[in-house]
């Protein structure tokens, strides 16, 4: 089984692989793992290369893992899009040839792949056996908060425990989402102290898909239909589309509905987390919404949004239309 990307950044403040393998879709750990590599061995523009598995010629391939580096310990191979490479039984064959003495090389290989490979093939096994196969997956919510604790600090700024989650949940799921919008953060407050508050999180931070749905039912929740629908045009404004929209509501819609039901049953905060799997501040913000439904409310929308979904699928309404009836029809 491959590890998570974070235990190989773990494992590379000791021991850095011949080979890496990783895949997936969170690609600010794959960069992370790339940067560590440069730093330890020094890999400048001579001793570090970087190209597509589509530019890579077979023949080249033995001089390109075992060229000596120039005036250094090792060179820094990253071959992107790897996963064409399963694509290719003759240019896995080669692979898995070259890599036999990978381990008395002088060069570092990185193999990067957004999709998981085949586990079968005698390349992977091949790759599992000499170096290490790990996986870049989205990160749970105890690991995006070390991370954010971390960048913090190399980005001179400063969030309490409330602040950081209130960015968490707005910035979005994935660290690129994240680590731009404390990018705009760390600009805005460059000449401070660095302290963010609520406030400008709010006013700086640009919301999610996500946070966005939350603000939208919430608003729904209040009364406020003309809340909900400014939040509903700023989603269509960013592009949204619309089946996404309806789908992410769906889901909050479900998530309050069984937040409701818990409550109803006494439910701490903590079985609320575990049950829904979600972090601690998403419960409370789920309980809070709760108490602004009652359950036949709740079951009616989820009705009606099912059937609403239907309807535009089939073609019989147009899809942005029917977001704003649903919206401004709400009860």
């Amino acid at each position: 089984m491959p590890i998570t990307a974070m235990g190989l950044l773990r494992q590379l403040k000791t021991n850095f692989p011949a080979l890496v393998f990783l895949f997936g879709p969170e690609d600010v750990l794959i960069e992370e793992v790339i940067k560590r590599y440069k730093e330890e061995f020094k890999a400048d523009d001579f001793n570090y290369m970087r190209l597509s598995i589509e530019d890579l010629e077979i023949d080249s391939l033995e001089q390109l893992i075992y060229s000596p580096p120039m005036f250094a310990n090792a060179r820094v191979v990253v071959l992107d899009s790897f996963e064409l490479v399963f694509k290719k039984k003759d240019l896995q064959e080669e692979i898995v040839t070259n890599l036999e003495g990978i381990s008395k090389s002088m060069t570092k290989l990185v193999f990067i792949a957004t999709d998981s490979p085949d586990r079968r093939t005698k390349l992977y096994k091949k790759i599992n056996e000499v170096g290490v196969v790990a996986e870049s997956k989205f990160l749970n919510p105890h690991e995006k908060q070390q991370w954010l604790s971390r960048e913090l600090g190399r980005k001179n700024l400063k969030m309490n425990r409330d602040v950081m989650q209130e960015f968490l949940l707005v910035a979005g799921d994935s660290l690129r989402e994240l680590d731009n919008e404390l990018s705009k953060l760390a600009a805005y407050k460059a000449d401070t102290n660095g302290e963010v508050s609520i406030e400008e999180v709010r006013s700086i931070v640009s919301p999610s898909l996500e946070s966005s749905i939350f603000r939208c039912v919430d608003a729904l929740g209040n009364l406020n239909k003309e809340e909900a629908y400014d939040e509903l045009q700023k989603l269509f404004t960013g592009n949204e589309p619309p089946l996404r929209i309806l789908a992410m509501i769906i889901r909050q819609i479900r998530l309050i509905y069984q937040t409701k039901l818990l409550v109803e049953e006494r439910a701490s905060l903590e079985r609320l987390r575990r049950e829904l799997k979600v972090p601690n501040f998403v419960a409370k913000k789920l309980q809070e919404q709760a108490y602004n439904f009652d359950v036949a409310t709740i079951e009616s929308d989820l009705k009606s949004l099912r059937e609403l979904e239907l309807q535009i699928k089939t073609g019989k309404i147009n899809d942005h239309y029917a977001l704003e009836l649903w919206i401004l029809g709400h009860k």
